[in-house]
């Protein structure tokens, strides 16, 4: 009784029309309850048959599937993945992978018309590409209900297929070998596409091997697993990828591992090697103002943030005494995806009347973890100021330039008439927000239940998540504190003073929306070692004449400008062909 057919397997023989292969590849959930598999069979319809195939006498066409082993209805309990609409793939798929709760399958197309993109020009044979299928995309926890938005999605694309208007653009090339984190956020892949990063490796290994790449679909951004300075001359010549649970670390095989020997036959060796990343985690500060001693306050949230990469895995959520864990998302078992968010709900409990302070800490699972604390405040008193919202965060901002803003109410919630003396900025990055207008320090009281208005906008001095604090001050002391935060990025901007340069040749170059006082490295596209170095200004800038290497093909060539992990730009120049010299001619030579 240990032994089970898999579901959706006819129950007939096939014919003789096509040839078939049966059900393979299979990849398990972690709960065991979930099985993708790859099918030459009709294997979620409710009377199984076998599939055709393109071609009669070859292969027939198989398709991804995944099975609920625990489904109700197990007529019903087998899905079609590798297809659009409900409509299998006429080209099919392979190659499943699954996260651990089955909710997200990647897998391996050469079908353009799954979603809509830019999709290569093909003819007989199109590029493959990766997938990701999400069945549960409301998040509700029920899978295989009509979805809100499209499951399918394309992950081997610019920008890991996210686009906010228009279509992706997909590789140029093929794409295989999907591996998964457990939440099925983040797809390692391999690929041969030269268009997916600014810049390009070049080749080498077997015909299995390519680049290394890992998307992160929650932020919407693909990276590549070797990325660093003193690995950007490594090869692609990398597969077969695996992720750990939270994906900082993606083990892989490769033949591009220095000093391995060449056996007799002249087949590569290969060695197995893996690369750590650790996710950066901003949390802000938080200050709950005066609060009467011997009660709780009002229950406030902290949110932490994982920029990435990778996700990370809370287990450690402590503070300091006088404050007070009472609940969040912030918890052993739940991923905190690249790009997303966990909360810690605190209450605070002064006992005496002064000021306290405290620290907030919050760190992942096992050694190396990534952590990450605050500051959290708060004043023993009798409450004067209430402010709303509490805490929000701002639409996204350029750094250098405006992100959103918002307005804040600052209520007297006291029996009496009070005067606010100040309204300032604190916390984490006070300096990337300025309040434009304010209605509550003129020097006029505040009435019982009046109400007062704060106004200000974001300005990010730096990229990542920021945010302060704004705080409202009466006379007495006492005071009241709101959070405001954002995310703010770099757009770097790369200029020539010219598109035809010789090789050897010098070449003006102009940098704008890099951060400040950083280097840059230039190198071309096609993976070689960087050939310059310069360094921004205090504004991020930057005014430069570069020399342009002197063994450089001919031809268009694209320039990739790189400042550690948070900027970079790109522009495109022309080499031309070396002048040649000519001797004059003399006499007694041929010449008369």
């Amino acid at each position: 009784g240990r032994e089970q057919t898999v579901a959706g397997m006819p129950s007939e023989a096939p014919n003789r029309a096509y040839l078939y292969t049966g059900a393979r590849e299979p990849a398990l959930s972690h709960n065991g309850r979930h099985l993708a598999f790859v099918s030459d069979t009709t294997a979620s319809s409710a009377l199984p048959g076998w599939a055709a195939g393109r071609v009669p006498g070859e292969q027939a066409t198989a398709q991804v599937y995944v099975w609920d082993r625990s489904g109700a209805d197990q007529r019903r309990a087998v899905r079609l993945v590798s297809g659009a609409n409900g409509a299998p793939s006429t080209i099919g798929g392979h190659s499943p992978a699954i996260s651990e709760d089955g909710r997200v399958v990647a897998f391996v197309s050469a079908d353009p018309t799954l979603v809509p993109a830019d999709t290569p020009q093909c003819t007989s044979i199109c590029p493959t590409q990766v997938y990701r299928l999400d069945r549960d995309t409301d998040r509700n926890g029920i899978f295989d209900e009509p979805p809100r938005f499209p499951p399918l999605t394309l992950v081997s694309a610019v920008d890991a297929g996210r686009v906010e208007i228009g279509v992706p653009e997909a590789g140029n090339g093929s794409s295989w070998a999907p591996a998964l984190s457990a939440d099925g956020t983040q797809v390692a892949f391999v690929t041969d596409a030269t268009n997916l990063l600014p810049s390009r490796r070049g080749g080498g290994g077997s015909s299995e091997d390519g680049d290394l790449l890992v998307a992160e679909t929650e932020l919407g951004m693909l990276r590549r697993v070797l990325d660093g300075a003193d690995v950007a001359a490594v090869p692609g010549a990398h597969g077969n990828p695996t992720l750990s649970k939270t994906g900082q670390v993606v083990a892989f095989d490769t033949a591009a591992a220095a000093s391995l020997p060449t056996d007799t036959l002249g087949a590569e060796n290969r060695a197995i090697a893996a690369v750590e990343v650790t996710p950066r985690l901003s949390l802000a500060q938080i200050d709950f103002g005066t609060v009467l001693p011997g009660l709780d306050s009002t229950e406030l949230y902290a949110q932490v943030q994982n920029a990435g990469p990778a996700a990370f895995e809370p287990a450690v959520v402590e503070v300091s005494p006088n404050f007070r864990v009472t609940g969040g998302t912030c918890a052993r078992g739940i991923l905190v995806a690249a790009g997303s968010s966990c909360s810690v709900n605190l209450v605070f409990r002064p006992t005496a009347a002064r000021g306290y302070t405290g620290t907030l800490t919050v760190a992942g699972v096992g050694e190396g973890a990534p952590s990450v604390t605050t500051t959290v405040r708060g004043s023993a008193g009798e409450p004067v100021l209430s402010i709303d919202p509490g805490g929000v965060d701002l639409g996204a901002g350029i750094v250098g330039g405006q992100g959103g803003r918002i307005a804040f109410d600052i209520s007297n919630i006291s029996f009496v008439a009070t005067r606010i003396s100040r309204i300032q900025l604190g916390g984490a990055n006070p300096d990337d927000f300025r309040v434009t207008t304010e209605s509550c320090s003129g020097g006029r009281a505040l009435n019982s239940d009046a109400t007062c208005a704060v106004e200000l906008e974001f300005w990010p001095t730096d990229s990542g998540y920021r945010s302060a604090l704004v705080i409202a001050t009466t006379d007495s002391g006492a005071y009241t504190a709101a959070i405001v935060g954002g995310f703010a990025d770099y757009e770097p901007g790369f200029n020539t003073d010219r598109t035809l340069v010789e090789p050897g040749g010098e070449l003006g170059i102009g940098f704008n929306g890099f951060p400040p006082d950083t280097p840059v490295t230039i190198r071309f596209d096609d993976g070689g070692a960087p050939f310059a170095t310069v360094t921004t200004n205090s504004g991020g800038g930057l005014l430069a004449y570069i020399t342009v290497p002197g063994r450089v093909r001919p031809g268009v060539h694209r320039l990739v400008a790189t400042a550690g992990e948070t900027a970079t730009a790109t522009t495109t120049i022309e080499i031309t062909e070396l002048a040649r010299s000519t001797t004059p001619g003399l006499p007694g030579y041929g010449l008369g």
